[in-house]
């Protein structure tokens, strides 16, 4: 009974599972149906407008053209009459004139009063074609606004998230304008521009790490030349060194024995503790002055070093300790390569370079 019940359960359950989800369906294809319905009124709606401000501004454009061409056509006609009269009261006066009937003063005064008249109207022409111009630019000018309303107007309808009846504009688009569709999406707009400044953005990264690397690679050059040339101090110190007077030690045991005059082996052993002693004394004096060189070099530097004198890199103070061994023993020979160097000031700065 159970196992009965359970199983009517489930298959009502899973009644009232599809049937939700029919009346989910139902739902989202009323919706989708109500949203093609609005667009394609707003389509409608945009082209009604649309096509009337075309009809009207092009009937106002007539009007105007075809009131232009009649004022041209009358005044026209009117300057032609009154040339032809002044032609024929010219020729009435000459002759008139000729046989005594009307005097020289009476026909330039008519004259006058023709070239009078004749000013007046084109003044008048002139004026009225600057209204009419001025009418024309007035109306350009609404029809700019009316575009331009007419853009907002069409960008707020199709704004996401915007309902029918709620849209908020601040003027009405007039009827009496022309509207000339726009293929530029606003979004398309932004996606451009976007764009743009994520590959502005590249290229100055791309320059800052250029100058960067060229920077380093300029420090590593001037640190390697620094390098090389304490090397050759280090070197022409030694040689001078080397090839200088011996040490006060040694003074002292030459003297020590020029005034004993032994001629013993055991004087002889003596001479040989002097010629030890100068040299230990010499080459605790070249590691004293290698130490000072090497202790401010950082890694770049020792880097370089151990290129040039064939010494593997391994720490920084290890291999600084290694560099002066090796040095030591091309200076004094093989004799004391097992007593090694050991740098016992360890820097802090040091100790971040073998860290890196």
């Amino acid at each position: 009974m159970m196992a009965i019940k359970a199983k009517q359960e489930a298959e009502e359950a899973k009644k009232k599972a599809m049937k939700e989800e029919e009346k989910k369906a139902a739902r989202q294809k009323e919706e989708d149906e109500r949203k093609e319905n609005e667009r394609k009124e707003r389509l409608d709606f945009q082209k009604m407008m649309g096509d009337t401000m075309n009809e009207r501004f092009d009937q106002m454009r007539r009007d105007l053209l075809s009131g232009k061409d009649k004022d041209k056509k009358s005044e026209i006609e009117k300057i032609r009459k009154k040339m032809k009269s002044l032609r024929q009261m010219q020729f009435t006066t000459g002759v008139t004139a000729g046989s005594g009937g009307v005097s020289p003063g009476v026909a330039a005064k008519r004259v006058r009063e023709i070239e009078e008249a004749s000013r007046k109207t084109q003044e008048e022409n002139d004026k009225r074609f600057e209204s009419m111009e001025e009418k024309i630019r007035m109306l350009t000018k609404e029809r700019d606004e009316a575009l331009v309303a007419a853009e907002n107007w069409k960008n707020e309808a199709f704004r996401p998230g915007s309902k029918r009846g709620g849209i908020v504009i601040e003027a009405t688009p007039s009827t009496q304008t022309r509207v000339r569709p726009r293929c530029a999406s606003p979004r398309t707009v932004k996606k451009t521009h976007a764009a743009e400044m994520a590959a502005c953005h590249a290229r100055k990264v791309a320059t800052l790490k250029e100058l960067r690397a060229e920077a380093l690679q300029e420090k590593k050059d001037k640190e390697c030349e620094v390098a090389k040339l304490k090397e050759k101090l280090a070197r022409l110190e030694m040689e001078r060194k080397q090839k200088g007077p011996g040490t006060d030690l040694r003074e002292k045991m030459d003297e020590a024995a020029r005034t004993s005059g032994c001629r013993s082996g055991k004087g002889k052993e003596k001479n040989d503790h002097a010629e030890q002693s100068t040299k230990a004394n010499d080459r605790e004096n070249f590691i004293i002055e290698n130490r000072r060189i090497l202790k401010p070099l950082k890694k770049d530097a020792i880097f370089a070093i151990c290129l040039q004198e064939g010494i593997i890199y391994s720490t920084l103070d290890r291999t600084k300790e290694d560099i002066i061994n090796k040095r030591v023993q091309l200076a004094f020979g093989d004799e004391h390569a097992d007593n090694k160097i050991v740098i016992e000031d360890v820097s802090e700065e040091s100790r971040g370079e073998d860290g890196d």
